[in-house]
């Protein structure tokens, strides 16, 4: 039989964080990610981890709340920066994408 030991701790988060984010790519970008070593897989966790971040700060929850707030609180400008470069990220794909599909069918 085989015994672990209660020392030793195992590191989930890159694994799990891979695993998802491959299935979005998939989903998304219709690419296949198979290296965890991908740095695209990582600039994309890296992007949606920021909007996340921003989204749920205490600011961005007033501003969602009570918009006039967003005078005040200028939060919302980070969050802004963020989402436009998430898009950028996916316009960029998106424009190789629709190349190699109108170079295909002619179009």
């Amino acid at each position: 039989s085989y015994v672990i030991s209660s020392t030793h701790s195992i590191n989930l988060e890159q694994p799990i964080a891979f695993a998802v984010f491959s299935i979005i790519y998939d989903i998304v970008l219709g690419r296949k990610c198979t290296d965890i070593s991908d740095t695209e897989v990582w600039e994309l966790k890296e992007k949606l981890d920021n909007i996340l971040e921003s989204v749920q700060s205490v600011a961005m929850v007033i501003v969602d709340r009570y918009p006039w707030m967003r005078w005040l609180i200028r939060d919302d400008y980070e969050y802004k920066q963020r989402a436009n470069t998430l898009t950028m990220f996916f316009e960029r794909d998106f424009a190789v994408i629709k190349a190699l599909f109108y170079g295909r069918h002619g179009a």
